[in-house]
């Protein structure tokens, strides 16, 4: 990754009249690249590229994905089990064999 000056001067080093038209820039969600924008293009609109959009959701979807249903961490399953019984939400209980938590 370029440091902050290297990404801040590459932009005053454009035109004036290049910059004044800018009008949207689309980037990743790295900060440093948003605060060299801000500063330099105050009037820039700026989007995150549709790319690193997909990348995200895919990414946050993998992880609901990973989390064990019935598990304390699925929010899923407790907020079913909640509307469905009207229990709030699952409760540590000895497992069958070792008497600890099924949930560690």
């Amino acid at each position: 990754m370029l440091p902050q000056p290297v990404r801040r001067r590459w932009l005053t080093e454009r035109p004036q009249a290049w910059r004044d038209g800018v009008e949207v820039v689309a980037m990743d969600g790295f900060t440093g690249f948003k605060t060299a924008t801000t500063e330099e293009l105050p009037d820039a609109v700026t989007v995150m590229d549709p790319f690193h959009v997909v990348r995200l959701a895919g990414d946050a979807l993998d992880e609901c994905r990973r989390t064990p249903a019935g598990s304390k961490a699925d929010l899923l399953y407790n907020a079913r089990r909640t509307l469905h019984t009207g229990a709030g939400p699952a409760h540590r209980q000895p497992g069958p064999a070792t008497g600890r938590s099924r949930d560690r």
